[in-house]
């Protein structure tokens, strides 16, 4: 009897992978946010902060500049998926400054968001998910200066991009989940 060898292609299993990251990072967030909205709603009849309009716009500006990375970093993806080299790496530059500046951004939305660590479990959880968000954007950006350094290998080409591509999700679905942590924080 004959026995067959059947392996999936790497790209198939990178995908596979990042999509349990992705859903496992998903529960991670929305367990956190339930906890957020819960309390924010007076769930525990406990003091709710508020924030501030500056901290408002100061977040929506923030939200502008990662929703701006994303489109750099697609169009990196693209440029890499049409066999332009420069395109990738440039573009891959522009995301990790926007992402650096989202960094800052958030440091700022930090000091000045009306609430301290310590004000209450609504205070705790705010800090924790604008800093587990955080943590998660400079994780993406460690990936895209590995991506970008391989880049300048020229590692990449038209027919061998997959480290881009999921480097590109977990982008993408760290600006996703800032979308949605704009909205629950800094708008509800």
């Amino acid at each position: 009897m004959q026995t067959m060898n059947v392996t999936a292609p790497k790209s198939s299993i990178a995908q596979s992978t990042m999509i349990l990251i992705l859903l496992a990072e998903t529960a991670f967030f929305g367990t956190f946010l339930m906890s957020y909205l819960f309390m924010r709603t007076g769930g525990t009849g406990a003091e709710v902060a508020q924030i501030a309009p500056i901290d408002q716009l100061l977040a929506a500006l923030n939200t502008v500049v990662l929703l701006l990375s994303v489109g750099t970093m697609w169009r990196a993806d693209a440029q890499i998926r049409q066999d332009r080299r420069d395109g990738l790496k440039a573009n891959l530059a522009y995301s990790l400054v926007l992402g650096g500046l989202f960094i800052v951004g958030q440091i700022v939305e930090f000091a000045h968001s009306g609430m301290a660590v310590n004000d209450t479990h609504l205070g705790g959880i705010f800090f924790a998910l604008i800093g587990f968000h955080a943590l998660h954007v400079i994780a993406g950006m460690t990936v895209l200066i590995i991506t970008y350094s391989r880049a300048k290998r020229g590692d990449f080409t038209a027919k061998h991009f997959t480290s881009v591509q999921m480097g590109a999700w977990f982008w993408y679905y760290v600006a996703a989940v800032w979308c949605i942590l704009f909205v629950a924080l800094f708008l509800v």
